[in-house]
């Protein structure tokens, strides 16, 4: 995603995992280790639904950054996103303090 780029995500089926995110975030900055305070489980994060995120290294990768994917897996949806650290932080800080949820 471009910087340019503007995502409606709470209209978007991934927006209850980017307010996870926020919330685990607890004000500070993105990091691999934030993952480890998500909700776990099956319907955790969205009902009847495995969310699941992860940090890929980028030396996994073969490149300079790592990414973050985010994964959804259910009977109304699924779907994969992939961010980039600081797009993912972003979007996470602007989906725990918006108003449309």
């Amino acid at each position: 995603m471009r910087n340019a780029d503007v995502v409606p995500w709470p209209k978007t089926p991934v927006y209850p995992v980017l307010h996870a995110i926020g919330l685990a975030m607890k004000g500070k900055r993105l990091n691999p280790r934030t993952l480890e305070d998500l909700p776990v489980g099956s319907g955790t994060i969205i009902p009847d639904h495995v969310s699941e995120v992860i940090h890929v290294s980028g030396k996994q990768l073969n490149q300079r950054k790592g990414q973050y994917r985010i994964t959804i897996d259910g009977p109304r949806l699924s779907g994969r996103w992939i961010f980039s650290s600081g797009d993912l932080e972003k979007a996470a800080q602007e989906a725990l303090h918006s108003t449309d949820r």
